[in-house]
């Protein structure tokens, strides 16, 4: 009652909207109650789109007491409207805890604020023509992640502006710390609403570019180079006298098939840290280093740790108050690196107390993290698991950040970007929380300077992988140009390029019609209704350039939808894509299918040498590992995987020879 009657006092306020799930309701005097399915459903963005008859619509998030501060919504809108751009406004404010006034900074909106728990406070001003916008055209049906979804495309279209200002006081009611908070999204209980907002989050990384298929990984030889040691434990520290020696012995006490050692990059410990690693040097397998730098994050402790001669194949990471759950998480570790040929491992971890009693959120698995969509999701969570380790030359030749934060994080988006990660569902660390963690209990500024600073990464991250699906600006404009000339003094080529412009049309009415399928229909009319429009698809020659990456990213991606919805196989799915691409290989010049041939007989021969390599740790882990025999079904069936892909890659072969002779 008070929220309504702070709004009803302002003269900007035209109407108040109360949502709720019970039909019927009588609303508070002065407002109007609408029925809805789940407050974050995008039947509720539809919902709220189409009463939102005013220039701006004002979302207040919380369902405790609302205190505007003087002017407030004043100046939301004032900020609004000086671009017409802005799609949502935001602010600072203060929260009411336990009687106590405390403020609230939020920090700035950028292209890497994807994440689905970004902090926007309680209340949001859209821009009403935007807002309608994007809900008219969002087509997914989400429970949970509508609003997610909206936010996501707004950004897309429109600015997102951070006023730094504190404008209004909300009452919080969440009152845990930053440490017991930064865990909900891996909550089981939470599972379905996160599923969703994968969901979300990849349509949009599809529509930025920034999306990677899950076959884009490079496979990995781990056998590029010779090393001394086939693993390195890598435990950066300063001023843990209370847990480096458990640490240190957590990992001196592995039992392994191959050589191994520690490695400490003591960052100038003055607490008796360094004493007790000189104590433990007695064993030989602790190398103890003291940098001369002293200006080291945690990351620039790693970078020192991997490029020490001593390293060993595979770094592996123990924080200096944590353990490794028992004997033998080294070796499941290496065995994952050759069963997975990957380039990087992620596995399980434990909460624990400091006397090993298991605490909320108990067992962190990480399964957003799929092979199907694992470097992608990656991109709206906050971390990626532990214990990580790498295959030594790759990190080396990337690098961590030299922070104390994230620096986890941001090698692993990077290394996502290009290189397979194994996964490890199994329990084989233990993260030990005590008083003197760094991140048990942070302050907002803190908690507020490493979300910005992980956003910072993502930002980054998602122009890369932008960068990497560009084609270059400078030739499409030459392209561009050259065909605008064509048009003006060749009548030829003004009617060829009038005859791209029908292809573009006839290719869209294609589209409309996947998109028209019915979900009702069986699996073999459906199938044979996608395959006849494939066919007519293929058919169709050219459409204009500028046109041909986006109306080809249309097609394919409803295909895909279609073969998922009525599991049509994955290799006629293969197929039949390539030969709808023939049509756009030949575009360019008369050389395309030969150079499109010579591709694909690399990627053969690339796939004749990973099958190679696969033999080879299928050999390691035969003779040198006690579990060789329990990998020896999943090595297999990796290796007959490749064998099919090597059998699809000469299907499109004599597919391009096909047309080459019909070229000719």
């Amino acid at each position: 009652m008070q929220t309504v009657k702070e709004l009803q006092v302002s003269e900007l306020v035209n109407k108040i909207y109360l949502l709720g799930s019970e039909p019927g309701k009588k609303a508070l005097p002065g407002c109007e109650y609408l029925s809805v399915k789940g407050f974050y459903s995008t039947d509720t963005m539809k919902t709220i789109a189409a009463n939102a008859n005013t220039e701006y619509t004002l979302f207040y998030l919380k369902q405790t007491p609302l205190k505007l501060g003087l002017y407030a919504l004043e100046r939301m809108v004032q900020i609004m409207e000086n671009d017409k751009k802005n799609g949502i406004v935001y602010a600072d404010h203060y929260q009411l805890i336990n009687g106590e006034l405390k403020q609230a900074p939020v920090i700035d909106y950028q292209l890497g604020s994807v994440r689905d728990d970004f902090d926007f406070g309680s209340m949001l001003l859209f821009s009403s023509s935007a807002f309608t916008k994007i809900a008219d055209a969002l087509r997914e049906e989400y429970k949970y992640a509508g609003l997610y979804a909206m936010r996501l495309f707004i950004s897309y279209k429109y600015s997102i502006v951070h006023i730094n200002e504190y404008l209004y006081i909300e009452i919080e009611t969440d009152t845990r710390k930053s440490g017991e908070k930064q865990f909900d999204y891996v909550n089981p209980k939470n599972r379905e609403v996160q599923i969703e907002m994968e969901a979300a989050c990849t349509e949009y990384l599809k529509c930025i570019d920034a999306y990677f298929m899950p076959t884009s990984s490079r496979p990995v030889n781990l056998h590029s180079e010779n090393f001394e040691f086939e693993a390195s434990v890598i435990i950066p520290v300063r001023n843990r006298a209370h847990t480096i020696r458990d640490a240190v012995n957590s990992a001196l006490n592995q039992r392994t098939t191959f050589s191994f050692n520690i490695i400490v990059i003591d960052n100038h410990s003055t607490d008796g840290t360094t004493e007790i690693l000189q104590e433990l040097s007695s064993d030989k397998r602790l190398i103890h280093i003291i940098p001369q730098e002293n200006d080291l994050g945690i990351g620039g402790c790693w970078n020192k740790g991997i490029c020490h001669e001593k390293c060993g194949k595979f770094a592996i990471q123990l924080d200096s108050d944590d353990l490794y759950k028992d004997e033998s998480t080294l070796q499941k570790i290496v065995d994952t690196f050759y069963k997975e040929s990957c380039a990087m491992v992620i596995g399980t971890y434990l909460m624990t107390d400091f006397q090993l009693n298991e605490i909320p959120p108990g067992i962190i698995d990480h399964k957003e993290w799929t092979p199907e969509n694992g470097k992608n999701n990656a991109l709206r969570i906050n971390g990626l698991g532990a214990p990580r380790a790498f295959y030594t030359p790759i990190l080396r030749d990337i690098k961590l950040p030299n922070t104390s934060y994230g620096e986890d994080y941001a090698i692993g988006l990077r290394i996502s970007r290009e290189y397979k990660i194994g996964r490890i569902y199994d329990v084989i660390y233990l993260c030990r929380r005590w008083e003197g963690n760094s991140d048990a209990a942070l302050s907002t500024e803190k908690v507020n300077r490493n979300n910005f600073y992980k956003d910072r990464i993502r930002t980054w991250e998602i122009k890369g992988r932008i960068q990497m699906h560009t084609i270059d600006e400078e030739f499409q404009e030459l392209v561009e140009e050259m065909i605008e000339n064509q048009k003006e003094n060749w009548e030829l080529a003004k009617r060829n390029y009038e005859a791209l412009e029908e292809n573009l049309e006839k290719k869209k009415n294609i589209i409309e019609k996947l998109n028209a399928i019915d979900d009702q229909m069986d699996t073999e009319g459906a199938t044979q209704l996608v395959r006849d429009l494939m066919k007519e698809w293929n058919g169709v020659g050219h459409v204009p350039f500028k046109e041909k990456d986006r109306i080809y990213k249309q097609y394919h991606s409803q295909i895909d939808k279609l073969f998922e919805r009525f599991n049509i196989s994955a290799s006629n799915k293969k197929l039949s894509n390539f030969k709808s691409t023939i049509s756009s290989i030949q575009e360019g010049s008369p050389q395309a299918l030969y150079r499109e041939r010579e591709k694909l007989v690399r990627a053969f021969d690339n796939m004749k040498n990973e099958l190679q390599t696969y033999e080879n740790n299928l050999g390691f882990l035969t003779t040198s590992s006690k579990k060789g025999n329990s990998l020896l079904t999943e090595i297999n069936r990796k290796v007959e995987k490749l064998k099919a892909d090597i059998e699809l890659v000469k299907e499109k072969i004599k597919v391009v020879d096909e047309n080459i002779k019909n070229q000719g």
